[in-house]
């Protein structure tokens, strides 16, 4: 006799930022060692991976092109119906930042807060419209991002790690995510020059974003900064002092790791 087979349940969503409705399940056990691992881990990176990788084990969808807020969004769902939908946060409380002021008192207070908030309940998508300001759909994959002087770049989603963003070359990003450079014929301005990324090495691009004033690259800039994302209010009460203490999370390793 064989053993049973379990029913997995299954779910299905609207991606806040793409609109498509997708198709997600509970994480198991065989996942969950998969972000335990990652979770001893010192690096962000792994820790990312293992994020990616259970979405795509337990999604119909790929997250290369998954624009970051829906991967945020998804992921935190897809946590909430596997473990908890309450995540517990912790502050650690200095004696200058409790309400009262004389050490006596802040004696009498916790040094440590614990409180949590929902992912179902506290957790909201922000600056969904961030998508339109800096960028428009292209006719066909991809966004394009107006520079100066007609010139345009046409990019696609690539997921990148929302915690090491602003660790990595910001040029690297942008060609990895390059479809095209949209340019005036400089002998025909009439003709517009659409460039593909495999006819553009990328030492070639590298020299030519760099030759741009940091005003000029505005919009690009804030296609990467001033995005939707995932964000939550977090509230606590000292029980003593009465204080109430806020933060806000935002990013996935913020939530979870």
């Amino acid at each position: 006799m064989k053993l049973p087979k379990r029913d997995v349940p299954s779910f299905s969503i609207k991606l806040p930022v793409s609109n498509r409705e997708i198709t997600y399940r509970p994480y198991t056990i065989k996942e969950e060692k998969i972000l335990d691992m990652a979770q001893v881990s010192d690096s962000d990176n792994d820790k990312f991976k293992a994020i990616k990788q259970i979405i795509e084990n337990c999604s119909d969808i790929t997250t290369d092109k998954l624009h970051p807020a829906d991967l945020q969004f998804l992921f935190l769902k897809i946590y909430a119906v596997s473990d908890t939908p309450n995540i517990n946060v912790t502050y650690n409380i200095a004696a200058e930042d409790c309400g009262s002021t004389e050490d006596d008192k802040y004696a009498v207070c916790p040094k440590v807060l614990t409180t949590s908030f929902s992912i179902d309940k506290d957790v909201s998508i922000v600056n969904t419209d961030a998508l339109d300001k800096n960028s428009i759909k292209a006719k066909g994959d991809g966004r394009i991002i107006d520079l100066v002087d007609n010139i345009k770049l046409q990019i696609d989603f690539k997921t990148v790690d929302d915690t090491n963003t602003e660790k990595l070359d910001f040029v690297k990003i942008v060609y990895d995510m390059l479809i095209s450079v949209i340019f005036p014929d400089a002998d025909d301005p009439e003709n517009i020059v659409v460039l593909e990324k495999k006819d553009m090495p990328y030492k070639e691009f590298s020299e030519f974003l760099e030759s741009f004033q940091p005003k000029d690259l505005q919009n690009l800039k804030d296609f990467f900064t001033d995005t939707a994302r995932c964000e939550a209010n977090i509230k606590a009460k000292c029980p003593k002092c009465k204080k109430t203490f806020e933060t806000k999370q935002t990013g996935l390793l913020s939530f979870l790791i």
